[in-house]
């Protein structure tokens, strides 16, 4: 099986809600299980499901709780200090035969009980949030935002027919691409919108344009440098030092501004851990 290089904002645009985990609840689990730290200084980190079980590769805890819990890092309240330094290799394998959504929601939730003594609950809490808006007075918005989208939405994994093959030259298929420094999405909402960005700015985004249909926009930008590094396996897009920042690229390609408020938020808060015994 080839190796699958975990992306930065699969987490994020998957989910807003996250549930809470206490060890006498009973979850489906591995029915094999291994966790050993990694001390290879390396940055990269890799996570390959099959239908038998999943490998972990230099992942620190937070990101497996991103993966299992669907938050974002500052969704994530009162861990240690190693929560997001400390990596571990983990390898888990069932009897039988699961889907990807059992071995990340239900069986690494297990783990991350069973042997970082993991104990957590839910809250809301009052945070520091943006707030998506448009950034003209007559509510236009910027030349590399669209509406509405013109993509072709096509089923996964759908053969293409005669039809499909005609229509090539027609309406782009919806796509979305999302890395550092490089947006760009076919059919989505401005929720969805506010939801992408909310990874690189490091708080949620809600969405507040009154915009209800769906948009195709470009967004280019210099990511910081924090971003610059890889980050769960993903490339930063490419380097411009003299390009705009993310907030001053919304206003000038999308029309649309963050406007610093406060809101109440979800958030995990980390109630036990501890560091693993290798195995």
């Amino acid at each position: 099986m080839s190796r699958v290089i975990i992306r930065l904002l699969a987490p994020l645009i998957l989910a807003t809600t996250i549930a809470a985990q206490s060890p006498d609840q009973k979850r489906p689990a591995f029915d094999v299980a291994s966790v050993k730290p990694n001390t290879s200084g390396d940055d990269s980190v890799a996570r390959i499901p099959s239908p038998s079980g999943v490998t972990i590769t230099n992942a620190t805890l937070q990101m497996m709780m991103r993966w299992a819990y669907r938050v974002q890092d500052f969704q994530i309240i009162d861990g240690p200090s190693w929560l997001s330094t400390a990596r571990f290799d983990v390898v888990g394998k069932a009897e039988m035969n699961v889907s990807e959504e059992v071995l990340l929601r239900s069986m690494l939730r297990a783990l991350l009980v069973e042997r970082f003594m993991l104990v957590v609950h839910n809250e809301t809490r009052e945070l520091p949030v943006y707030a998506l808006v448009a950034a003209r007075s007559d509510g236009k918005f910027g030349p590399q935002l669209r509406t509405p989208s013109d993509c072709v939405n096509s089923p996964v994994n759908q053969p293409a027919s005669p039809e499909t093959t005609q229509r090539a030259s027609g309406p782009p298929r919806c796509d979305n691409k999302v890395l550092p420094g490089n947006m760009s999405s076919r059919g989505v909402t401005m929720p969805a919108l506010a939801v992408s960005l909310s990874v690189f700015v490091g708080r949620t985004v809600i969405d507040r344009t009154g915009f209800a249909g769906t948009i195709d926009y470009d967004l280019r930008w210099t990511p910081d440098r924090m971003l610059r590094s890889p980050a769960d396996g993903v490339a930063a897009g490419p380097e411009r030092p003299d390009g705009p920042s993310l907030f001053t690229a919304l206003q000038e390609q999308l029309g649309l501004k963050l406007e610093s408020t406060k809101a109440p938020v979800d958030v995990l808060v980390i109630d036990h851990v501890e560091k693993p015994t290798p195995d």
